[in-house]
């Protein structure tokens, strides 16, 4: 507690918080004047082509397939067994 006294002290601010506003403020003024670089840009392309809906919902059935058969598969496996 006393050295966070200090550390206000020093800076002479009322928002010495670690996350102050000043701070986010500044950080987001740094993001949106740098340029992105190359992987950057294709991870921000690769995830809206991930996350687009027709993407989700093609994944999503041959999740469920393959979920599906394999479900089968068990049950075979589990019929043959105890037969």
């Amino acid at each position: 507690m006393k050295a966070e006294a200090d550390r206000a002290d020093q800076a002479g601010a009322a928002d010495t918080g670690r996350n102050s506003v000043v701070a986010a403020t500044r950080a987001e003024a740094d993001m949106a004047t740098r340029p992105w670089t190359k992987a950057e840009v294709a991870t921000t392309s690769l995830m809206e082509a991930v996350v687009e809906r027709g993407n989700l919902k093609l994944a999503y059935q041959r999740w469920s397939r393959t979920r599906a058969r394999r479900a089968a598969r068990v049950a075979a496996v589990a019929v043959a067994a105890a037969g």
